[in-house]
């Protein structure tokens, strides 16, 4: 299920070991960036998908009524949006710069003493928030890919058509989304943010010394001097995986992988055994606002209504034996009549409410700078698993 997303060719090391690869850039299989849409190259197919960068709404400080209208949106899109997506977590400190920057321009500009005082402390603020080195910012993305029978295409339209589907359903879902109170991130808003923030995924560790515009320069710098031309010549087209690729990529080790020195491990969430409870801020939030280098990646699959229905009866018939045979002293009997309500519970839900069932899979991906740090991030995120009841695999 992995791969057909554009950000875990990197994180999944079953899939990546088992790849013939010789050049880094052979781990990228971005082709191209066509009108926002991300080409990818897979032996002699393409694949086409979209990625949009969503800034949340805080749903803790929204009222009860607020809250349901926000998940009646969102159970409405999944209705006839995209039957399989994902949606990636990348925590990062927050970059304040932005901010103070622009408070000192509207300090400069203001005439009134009581509002530039006013402004004056939310810039000490943003300074004092600055030095903590602690804040933390989470930056979410939806990413989805074309499949003719979801978009009521037929295999063999153009790309143009393609493209021009994916884009409108981008549109949908960002209409429904602002609906919310969300609103567009800069990481999807063109053909260069999106090249950019597939740079950053596969570069973290170089991003800050090189950055996207840097690689591109330098290439560009690079290809001239190959080809003998001096600057201010012909630009020569780069290959979109030679600007994204990293440098250095090591599978010397069966635990962990290296890019360019940092050092990366993955960790799964079995699906058998996902908490029995969910809280309002449950789990999977938690898991998703964990700190810096510790990456979450969530799959959904669509499943077909009538199939899983079928399966579920066959299930019900099994267990109903045992729930009715049961004694108080018996040692599954909460497991049974867990998985008979469970059970129940889901068929009212495809059958009476119309809701749309899916597949989940989430994906941990943990970074550090040394095998050491790895170490022991890898057993900080156990030991806060266990305490949240969430078996991490």
């Amino acid at each position: 299920m992995l791969e057909k997303y554009p950000f875990n060719l990197l994180s999944d090391l079953s899939f990546i070991r088992h790849m013939d690869r010789e050049y880094t850039q052979d781990f990228v299989n971005v082709e191209d960036v066509k009108e926002n849409v991300i080409i990818l190259k897979e032996g002699n197919s393409r694949k086409y998908v979209r990625m949009i960068e969503i800034m949340p709404v805080d749903f803790r400080f929204k009222s009860k009524r607020e809250q349901n209208r926000i998940i009646g949106l969102y159970d409405a899109w999944l209705k006839t949006g995209p039957d399989d997506f994902q949606i990636k977590a990348i925590p990062q400190r927050t970059d304040v710069a932005y901010y103070i920057k622009a408070a000192q321009e509207a300090f400069e500009k203001e005439k009134e003493p009581k509002a530039r005082e006013l402004i004056g402390q939310f810039i000490n603020c943003l300074y004092a928030e600055a030095r903590k080195e602690q804040s933390l910012q989470v930056k979410y993305y939806l990413i989805f890919r074309y499949k003719p029978d979801a978009f009521g295409l037929i295999a063999s339209q153009s790309e143009e058509d393609i493209i021009r589907a994916l884009n409108m359903q981008a549109e949908r879902a960002m209409d429904v989304f602002r609906k919310m109170g969300c609103y567009d991130g800069p990481g999807s808003e063109n053909i260069v943010n999106i090249c950019e923030t597939i740079y950053n995924a596969y570069n973290r560790a170089i991003k800050d010394k090189e950055s996207f515009q840097s690689r591109v320069e330098r290439l560009k710098h690079d290809s001239m001097v190959i080809d003998s031309m001096t600057a201010g010549g012909t630009p020569v087209k780069q290959e979109v995986r030679s600007i994204l690729a990293p440098k250095v990529i090591g599978l010397m080790e069966s635990k962990f992988m290296t890019v360019d020195g940092e050092y990366r491990t993955h960790l799964y969430v079995d699906g058998r055994k996902y908490p029995d409870i969910m809280e309002t801020f449950g789990w999977l939030n938690a898991l998703m606002n964990y700190g810096i280098g510790f990456d979450v990646d969530v799959f959904y699959e669509k499943r077909d209504s009538d199939a899983l229905l079928s399966e579920i009866r066959g299930r019900t018939k099994i267990a109903t034996p045992k729930l009715l045979s049961r004694d108080d002293t018996s040692k599954d009997a909460n497991e049974i009549q867990n998985t008979y309500a469970g059970n129940k519970y889901i068929v009212y839900a495809l059958q009476q409410l119309k809701q749309e069932a899916y597949n989940m899979a989430v994906l941990v991906t943990i970074h550090a700078a040394s095998y050491e740090e790895l170490l022991l991030r890898k057993q900080h995120i156990m030991n806060f698993a266990k305490t949240a009841d969430i078996s991490l695999v």
